[in-house]
């Protein structure tokens, strides 16, 4: 046994159960899961993390390693009905505004689209089957999905329940049939109705797409999948409403649908209709996930394209950047090199401003000149009267003619480069910004 404070053995982690998503030896752990150590016991949800990390709690029987392999079934049941244990009395009863419960989304997202969810259903009804043999009670469970087939209209005629009763149940009394009848078309009247339609406004208010593909909706109604993989020898049967309308559609030749009040007075489909019916359902699930598809690659296209399009934008922009920051590169780089070859302080050219390249206003920083204002010439020509005063501090009066150039021609997005160029530390380049800025500041007044 392992605890969340103490990391399980190595023989944990190679744990694996079919359907359930593992999380990798080492995960990031953005993702949710642990690097190393299972949730703690408290931490654990009715989810696949959960149902992982609860069996990486409990371990998998190392000395004995073919009870685990043997019973595995059994042990996975036994881990769902450890988390599912209170659902009931924990008073979690509202999904809130968000209409989905949050076990909904984990399921959700952590399984795919297969048949792990029938398969944990099978599960529960086994639990059930135990529970009616141990105390000689007749369990019922009613359920009907939320979703329904592309196409079907949320009325009754078009909606079916799963029905469960236990075997013993429906052999000994027959003529019970008729009132299971009922009781499901009652069920899906005032269960089914507002539950399929809850359903779909919980849905829409995700965001999630509800359009299929098709001319002809009506074509895959009856198209439902046999409840917790029935068979013909089953005591799980799907109980409807005769339809009001079906396909008109002759090239269609579909077997005949199970779906009608006769409880239990029809003869059982054949395991080749039923592989049949879930093919066919598989289809148009399969044509749904299409659309869906075609549908988000149109938007991600269109995104694409806007992307490109602001991409071609800002590099035009930042080609007439460069060419201008060129410009000034080229005389910084002369003038620099007038002043280390001793020439003495250069004679700085004029720039005109072009009509055809107007000022941009600018927000107000403490290193950006005031919008639509020339530079204007000081009273005393490149005086930096902080800055000189800071440099005679720290002995580098070498570097005040490089400043007085830099201040004059290059931008003041450009001068902490300009001052690190010349091979002082962070710091002191820190300091000469500040003293250039108030000096520019003075000499603008």
């Amino acid at each position: 046994m392992s605890s969340a404070s103490n990391p399980p053995p190595p023989y944990v982690h190679n744990w694996a159960a079919p359907q359930i998503r593992q999380p990798p030896s080492q995960p990031p752990s953005h993702q949710g899961y642990p690097a190393r150590n299972p949730l703690p016991w408290h931490g654990l949800k009715f989810n696949p993390l959960g149902l992982f990390d609860l069996r990486r709690h409990l371990g998998i029987f190392p000395l004995t390693p073919t009870v685990w392999n043997t019973y595995r079934h059994r042990f996975l049941a036994s881990d769902l009905s450890w988390l599912a244990t209170g659902a009931s009395e924990d008073n979690q009863h509202d999904p809130g505004a968000a209409g989905f419960f949050p076990e909904f989304y984990q399921l959700r997202n952590s399984l795919p689209s297969n048949d792990a969810g029938y398969q944990e259903r099978t599960r529960f009804k086994e639990s059930t089957t135990m529970w009616d043999r141990t105390f000689g009670s007749t369990t019922m469970i009613l359920s009907i999905n939320g979703t329904t087939s592309p196409g079907t209209p949320v009325s009754p005629d078009y909606l079916r329940a799963s029905v469960y009763l236990p075997p013993s149940f429906l052999r000994r009394t027959p003529e019970a049939h008729p009132a299971i009848a009922n009781i499901a078309q009652t069920f899906i009247e005032s269960v089914g109705v507002p539950t399929v339609r809850a359903w779909v406004q919980d849905a829409t208010a995700t965001g999630w797409r509800l359009t299929q593909p098709g001319a002809n909706g009506l074509l895959a109604l009856h198209l439902s999948r046999p409840p917790f993989g029935a068979v013909p020898s089953s005591t799980t049967a799907p109980a409807a409403t005769t339809p009001a309308s079906s396909a008109d559609d002759s090239t269609l030749d579909l077997p005949p649908s199970p779906v009608s009040t006769r409880y239990g007075s029809e003869e059982p489909l054949s395991a080749e209709s039923i592989a049949l019916l879930s093919a066919l359902e598989r289809v148009a699930i399969l044509e749904g996930e299409v659309e869906e598809l075609r549908q988000y690659l149109e938007d991600v296209t269109a995104e694409h394209v806007t992307t490109l399009t602001r991409l071609a934008a800002a590099d035009a922009k930042l080609n007439a950047a460069a060419v201008r920051e060129e410009g000034y590169g080229d005389q910084l780089r002369a003038l620099r090199a007038q002043v280390a070859s001793g020439s003495g302080t250069p004679s700085l050219p004029s720039y005109a401003t072009s009509q055809a390249t107007p000022t941009r206003p600018r927000a107000g920083t403490p290193f950006s000149p005031r919008a639509g204002t020339p530079f204007s010439s000081p009273s005393k020509p490149r005086s930096l009267p902080r800055t000189e005063a800071l440099l005679e501090e720290l002995g580098l009066t070498e570097h005040l003619p490089a400043l007085r150039v830099a201040t004059r021609l290059a931008p003041a997005t450009r001068w902490y480069q300009e001052v690190t160029a010349l091979g002082l530390d962070d710091e002191v380049a820190d300091k000469l910004i500040d003293c250039l800025t108030e000096d520019w500041d003075l000499l603008r007044t």
